[in-house]
């Protein structure tokens, strides 16, 4: 592992309240290398109850800027570097590209409550 840096929302981590959402910056993705990492993850997520780590190369993260703006964004204002260099503070992310995620994850959102209010409409004739 290169780095790891925890991320959080906007407002920041919050003892007891907020998941410990961790990013991790490997050299490689191979299968080897994430085979690796398994035992990690599996105490990570089963005994310590938080969300599975993010894995990425930073060339991976920074060239997915454009299409994780959101994220990577909120990444850069809520982050601690738990180990190894602040691989996020680089990231230069495409301030233009904000309105089209956000009307991406919209209309998204609303094509699956169109489909709840059918399954629902369903559920009440039966």
């Amino acid at each position: 592992m290169r780095d790891s840096v925890r991320v959080g929302g906007a407002r920041g981590f919050h003892e007891g309240h907020s998941d410990l959402n961790v990013v991790c910056f490997l050299r490689s993705l191979s299968v080897e290398e994430l085979g690796r990492l398994a035992p990690v993850v599996k105490w990570w997520c089963v005994e310590q109850r938080e969300p599975a780590p993010l894995f990425f190369t930073e060339d991976e993260l920074k060239h997915a800027a454009d299409v994780f703006a959101i994220e990577i964004l909120d990444m850069k204002h809520g982050r601690r570097v738990l180990y190894g260099a602040d691989a996020v503070a680089t990231i230069e992310v495409p301030m233009n590209l904000h309105r089209v995620q956000i009307e991406h994850d919209l209309r998204t959102t609303l094509l699956k409550l169109r489909h709840i209010i059918c399954a629902l409409r369903e559920i009440r004739r039966n």
